[in-house]
């Protein structure tokens, strides 16, 4: 086996329901190796504040599905200002969702 596939995503957490969404493209290696795998998948999230860290580990089941405009609106409307989202949106590059019920939540803070 070999090591896990680590990149940086945009996410969306969904608190009620313990889930996660991450945006993919249906083509990436997330999504080739989640369909060849075993339907798990880890999201690790962490913010900076000074010299303070903090960060969320998820373990969870995912399931790949094609990605509803919901989705995909909330997301770019998180990470992007309003004056880059449609520029974004008339052609994104993501046309996926993995949608992650989280199994464990680990959290900490370092510094």
């Amino acid at each position: 086996m070999g090591a896990p596939h680590v990149t940086p995503v945009w996410f969306r957490y969904l608190s009620g329901e313990r889930r996660f969404q991450v945006m993919t493209s249906s083509r990436s290696k997330k999504a080739r190796l989640h369909q060849e795998g075993s339907g798990r998948l880890s999201v690790s999230i962490q913010t900076v504040e000074g010299a303070t860290a903090r960060y969320v580990n998820v373990q969870g089941e995912a399931e790949l599905r094609p990605l509803p405009d919901e989705v995909l609106h909330a997301v770019v409307d998180k990470y992007l200002p309003e004056e880059a989202r449609a520029g974004y949106l008339a052609a994104p590059p993501e046309d996926a969702v993995f949608d992650i019920t989280s199994r464990r939540i680990t959290t900490g803070v370092i510094g």
